[in-house]
C-alpha cells in the first residue's frame, strides 16, 4: 500500500495553509476603524469576482452533487448577489464586475476537495464578521450581510458534513501520498488565489467593465 500523507489530513491542511490563511484575513479589514459601507461594497465586489470564476469551475466536477447533494445551498454567488443588490447595484452592474481568472487548477477530485476546504471553511469566520457588520454597519442577513452570515446556525453542521466527506475521500484505500499531497497543495493555491485577487484593489477599480483580470 502506498504511504499516506497523514491519517489526519485536516490537521495537515490546516497547518500548511496557516500562513496563507492569515494573509487573506488581513485583506478583509472589517474590524479596522473607519471601515465604512463603501469599503464593504468594494470588498463584496471583489469576493463576487472571485466566486464568479471559481464556482463554475467547481461545478464542472461530475460527482459534485453526488457527494454534496446540498451544493446549491452551499453556493456563495447568490448570497453575494443579494448583498450587492441590497447595497444598490443593479443586476447588469453585477454581471459586469471583473471576474478572477487566475484560479487554482481544479482538474481532479483531490484538487476540488482541497479548494473547497478553503471556501467552505470561510463560512466559520464569516459568523464573527457578520456580528461585526451588524455592530458597525447595522447590516444583517437579507440586509447586506447574507454572504458572511452564510448558513447561520447551521454553519457548524455544514462544515462537519464537508470535512467528513473530505476525510472519507482522503482515507479511501486507493488514495496515495500524491493524491493527499494534491489536496493540500490545492488548498494552499486557493488561499493564494484569493489573496492575489483581494489585494488588487487599484487594478480592479481601473479595469473597464466586462473585463476579466488575471491576478
Amino acid at each position: 500500500m502506498s504511504e499516506l500523507l497523514s491519517p489526519d489530513i485536516l490537521h495537515v491542511i490546516r497547518t500548511e495553509t496557516r500562513t496563507w490563511h492569515s494573509q487573506v484575513e488581513q485583506l478583509v479589514p472589517v474590524f479596522e476603524g473607519g471601515f465604512g459601507i463603501s469599503d464593504y461594497k468594494n470588498l463584496l465586489e471583489r469576493f463576487y469576482g472571485f466566486y464568479a470564476g471559481f464556482e463554475p469551475e467547481v461545478e464542472g466536477w461530475a460527482s459534485l452533487r453526488q457527494i454534496f447533494p446540498d451544493w446549491d445551498d452551499r453556493r456563495k454567488l447568490p448570497w453575494l448577489e443579494d448583498d450587492l443588490r441590497w447595497l444598490g447595484l443593479q443586476r447588469q452592474e453585477i454581471s459586469e464586475l471583473p471576474v478572477c481568472s487566475r484560479l487554482p487548477e481544479l482538474r481532479s477530485a483531490a484538487a476540488i476537495f482541497g479548494a473547497l476546504y478553503v471556501t467552505e471553511g470561510s463560512t466559520l469566520g464569516g459568523q464573527v464578521i457578520c456580528r461585526q457588520l451588524s455592530h458597525a454597519l447595522h447590516l444583517a442577513p437579507g440586509r447586506g450581510a447574507s454572504f458572511f452570515y452564510g448558513h447561520g446556525a447551521e454553519t457548524g453542521s455544514r462544515w462537519k458534513g464537508f470535512t467528513r466527506a473530505l476525510c472519507e475521500f482522503a482515507a479511501a484505500g486507493t488514495r496515495t501520498f500524491e493524491v493527499q499531497r494534491e489536496m493540500v497543495d490545492s488548498a494552499v493555491a486557493t488561499f493564494k488565489s484569493i489573496g492575489r485577487w483581494l489585494s488588487l484593489e487599484e487594478v480592479i477599480q481601473e479595469t473597464p467593465k466586462n473585463a476579466r483580470i488575471t491576478a
